[in-house]
């Protein structure tokens, strides 16, 4: 996969943004999480890169991981506000911040979230691709901009809830399997291809295993099938 160098805007390949192959291999298996907000990520993480330094993989990762609380509860607090931030909302603003780099009106490498969070503090229903949102009647967002304290309590409650909710397979172990994977390349399963093994192991995960306890379960029944 491609994206552009922050400093000229020129196309570069992801392996050059992470430094290494190993970390941009475990970057792209586990950005899939994020789905259409992959390439526009990928570009985002580049304004992040220094002239003189590569964005390492513990950098990248450690990142998304900033965000990835966030994109799962689809809302962000930003001082002692609450604001709705759904998958269109983060491609949108960072659309815009991609946008005013190319106008040069940003001074990077960013150090932090702080102005992703504040464009998207901006965000308005209307913006969000029409693919991406359902269509909203006049009405129905002056219902939403008069929301009650309660309702907002509920809803920041209901963010909260959302933010430290543990996901099925929590973003860091991704990276964490597909680093691995990457540092042994003889690892893997019959008829699998390298670039689906996580996604493979991911969906034959039990609730109380780890990917890499599935994996190794997995891998186990293999060699026994081979051996009868």
């Amino acid at each position: 996969m491609k994206t552009r160098c922050p400093a000229c805007g020129a196309t570069t390949s992801l392996d050059a943004l992470l430094g290494h192959s190993e970390a941009s291999q475990a970057f792209l298996a586990a950005i899939n999480l994020v789905g259409d907000l992959a390439k526009p990520m990928i570009q985002y993480l580049g304004m992040f890169r220094s002239d003189s330094r590569d964005l390492t993989f513990d950098r990248a990762s450690k990142l998304l991981n900033e965000l990835a609380a966030d994109i799962n509860a689809k809302q962000i607090k930003r001082g002692h506000h609450f604001y709705p931030a759904p998958r269109a909302a983060w491609v949108w603003a960072i659309n815009t911040i991609i946008e005013r780099r190319d106008q040069g009106k940003l001074q990077l490498p960013f150090k932090n979230h702080g102005y992703l969070y504040e464009v998207i503090t901006s965000y308005k229903p209307e913006y969000a691709p029409v693919q991406d949102s359902t269509p909203r009647t006049h009405a129905a967002v002056q219902a939403a901009i008069a929301k009650t304290d309660a309702q907002r309590a509920i809803d920041q409650a209901e963010h909260e809830r959302l933010k430290h909710e543990k996901p099925v397979v929590a973003f860091g172990e991704m990276m964490a399997f597909t680093q691995m994977n990457a540092k042994q390349p003889a690892r893997g399963l019959k008829n699998i291809p390298t670039e689906q093994l996580m996604a493979h192991v991911s969906q034959n995960k039990r609730p109380d295993e780890s990917l890499e306890q599935c994996y190794q379960r997995l891998k186990a029944a293999e060699t026994e099938e081979q051996s009868n």
